[in-house]
């Protein structure tokens, strides 16, 4: 589930609904750590800091994927926190 409520925030921003969006992200994240699904923690927290511009939601992306050594995602994350990124 926690899957499924990231991509509908997904769906809802893309479909020019940002606040529904950030709804099925708080959804997302509610539900991986009712889980304890780090993983898709990580990726709530990322999906929601790009697209919101929030820089401490990525910072916890990066450190979820620090501990869990998901490499790709990263750098992914890291590369958002880079000097001059939005």
């Amino acid at each position: 589930m926690p899957s499924a409520y990231r991509l509908w925030g997904t769906y809802e921003w893309l479909t020019g609904r940002p606040a529904a969006a950030e709804v099925w992200w708080k959804r997302s994240l509610a539900a991986a750590q009712r889980l304890s699904a780090r993983y898709d923690l990580g990726m709530a927290y990322l999906e929601m800091g790009q697209r919101l511009r929030r820089r401490a939601d990525v910072e916890r992306a990066e450190t979820i994927f620090a501990e869990l050594g998901a490499e790709l995602d990263l750098v992914e994350a890291r590369r958002f926190l880079e000097p001059g990124c939005p």
